[in-house]
Formats: C-alpha cells, structure tokens, sequence
C-alpha cells in the first residue's frame, strides 16, 4: 500500500469518527492505519486525539502523542494537540508551556500556534508581560497573516480558562508554600539531601518529599488526622489532588488519598526521616 493510500485510510478514520460517530470502526481503521505507517506523525496524532476525546485512554494517548512528535518534532498541528492536552487534562503546565513554546519555534508564522501560546500565557500564567514580548516580536504579525485560515487544531476551551487559569494559580501559591517549609526545615538543620528518597505514591516519578500530618489543630479539618505510614508524596500529586478534592478549595479540606482522612494545605508537612532503604 502506497503513503498515498496510508493517508486515505487516516484521513477516511478521523471522518468515521468526527462524522459518522462510529468509534470501534474509527479505531480499526487507526489501527491498519498504524500498522502499515507506524512513524506517521499525522495519523499518530490523530489517534491520540481519538484516544483523548473519544476514548479517554489519557496515558494511551500520552503514548502515540510523544511517539507522533518523534516521528516529526516539528509538526506544529500535533505540538499544539499535545500541549493542550497537557495543560487540560494532565494539568502539567510546565510541560505544556514547553510544546506551545516549540509549536511557535518551529512556525513562528503559524498563526494558531501563536494564538495558543498567547492563550496559554495569558489565562494559564497570568504572565502579561511574556504574551506581551512574544506579541512584539512577531505575534501580532503571525496573527494578521493568518485571518485566513481555514483549519484550526482544537484550541484550549474558552469555557475553561477561567478554571484551568485558577487551578494554574493555587499550585503556584501551593510550590511556594511548601518551598518555604523546605527553607525552614532548612534553616532548623534538617539536612535536606538525608530527606526521604523514597518515591511519590501516585506517579512513581518524583520523590515524595511531603507527608500528612494534622498541624491545623482542626480548625480546617475533623475527624481523625491521616493515619498512613511511609507513605510519601511529591509537590505536584498532593498539591493537584488537593485542588481536585476540595472541588477548588470550595472545601476547607481534602481527603487522604488512601486512608481518606481529611487534611488540609497547613497538614502537607515536608519529610524528615531518611529513605527506608538507608
């Protein structure tokens, strides 16, 4: 079968599935699709948006999203997709932040990357004076050019700026409150590099500095304090569960995530014991 051929089928599996609603064939026809061409960076990150939107298969889509990047890192319509979906639905913005940033570099001309950086930078970073600088050199212009477009990749949801812009604001206010705890363990002696190595419960990834432990003398929280042994969290899984659990701190408190009991931001307490395995 011909590249010719390959695109028909991957094309023909986004119509399946945008149009005829038809997933299970949509996802067959992604999957020949794949297996004929499977470095195809297009149809690799159209099936990781199928996984995303239609399936909700996010660590899947983590997966053929990062695997379309390889197989062209500079394809501006699959940076865009991936970014969005790391600031939407995995709420790592960092990482987000990074993709639009290498959308723009790739294209500074491209008229949606810009917009989306802009976006990002606006409602997400609260950063003006960055939207500002990547408008003066050459934003306004991309944007201009590009009043002509016919086919944007999907944009971050005006719907939920607001929320995501809110959510971006509370764990940048949660690093620094734990940051500063780490300043005065600091300062109290605690050698930081004897903290706890071992590794965050939820992602496996990080090393979990932070454990739950009830200093609000319950005037946030009732009910017994968390009662979890060695059992340890990084910054970003506790912070973002936090936000979860609370519903955006329209709660006073969250929940353990394993013993459910309630705690809230003045219990995240940084580690002072030394890995299990010293």
């Amino acid at each position: 079968m011909s590249l010719q051929d390959v695109d028909v089928l991957g094309y023909y599996a986004s119509f399946v599935s945008s149009v005829q609603r038809d997933y299970d064939k949509a996802e067959s026809l992604f999957q020949r699709c794949l297996q004929l061409a499977p470095t195809h960076s297009n149809h690799l990150g159209g099936y990781a948006r199928f996984l995303t939107t239609v399936r909700s298969k996010f660590d899947e889509a983590d997966v053929y999203f990062r695997r379309s990047i390889e197989a062209d890192s500079r394809n501006v319509v699959n940076l865009n997709n991936y970014a969005a979906f790391l600031a939407e639905v995995m709420h790592d913005y960092e990482r987000a932040e990074k993709y639009f940033r290498t959308a723009v570099e790739a294209d500074p001309s491209c008229g949606f990357a810009v917009r989306n950086l802009l976006n990002f930078l606006i409602w997400m970073r609260d950063d003006a004076q960055a939207a500002k600088q990547l408008w003066q050199q050459g934003g306004a212009e991309a944007l201009r050019d590009s009043l002509d477009e016919t086919y944007h990749p999907d944009e971050i949801n005006p719907a939920v700026r607001e929320d995501m812009a809110a959510q971006a604001k509370f764990l940048e206010a949660g690093k620094q409150c734990l940051a500063e705890k780490a300043r005065k363990a600091c300062a109290m002696g605690i050698d930081q590099d004897k903290l706890s190595t071992n590794m965050c419960v939820a992602c496996s990834q990080e090393p979990g500095r932070f454990t739950l432990s009830r200093c609000c003398k319950g005037t946030a929280c009732e009910g017994q304090a968390c009662s979890c042994v060695d059992v340890y969290w990084c910054e970003s899984c506790i912070l973002n569960h936090y936000w979860h659990d609370s519903q955006g701190e329209l709660k006073s408190f969250a929940r353990c995530p394993t013993c459910r009991a309630e705690f809230c931001l003045e219990d995240i307490q940084i580690t002072t014991g030394v890995s299990d395995d010293k």
